[in-house]
């Protein structure tokens, strides 16, 4: 799972990603972090926020990324946008996919 860079393995698949996340109810994919910096390397994970509805819950987040894992072959954190203050720094910080 470690053999690439989580940036590469979403240049792969973005289309694949967006679609799963869509399945799950989740929209307005963006990422942060380290594949936002283009600072990612073999190990890292790919931290992506995104918005959900109401019925969305935290057993929704770890089944997504579960499945994002499984697709892309690198760690992948969800974090809905709706868990974060205004003006906290992942939402100053994410980059559109």
């Amino acid at each position: 799972m470690l053999h690439t860079t989580p940036g590469r393995a979403l240049a792969r698949h973005r289309s694949e990603l967006i679609a799963l996340l869509a399945r799950h109810g989740m929209t307005n994919p963006r990422v942060f972090g380290s594949v936002a910096r283009r600072e990612d390397v073999p190990g890292s994970d790919l931290d992506v926020l995104v918005d959900v509805t109401p019925q969305i819950d935290l057993l929704d987040l770890i089944d997504a990324a579960e499945e994002a894992e499984a697709l892309l072959e690198v760690p992948v954190e969800l974090v809905a946008s709706r868990a974060l203050r205004p003006g906290h720094e992942i939402l100053r910080t994410a980059v559109a996919l």
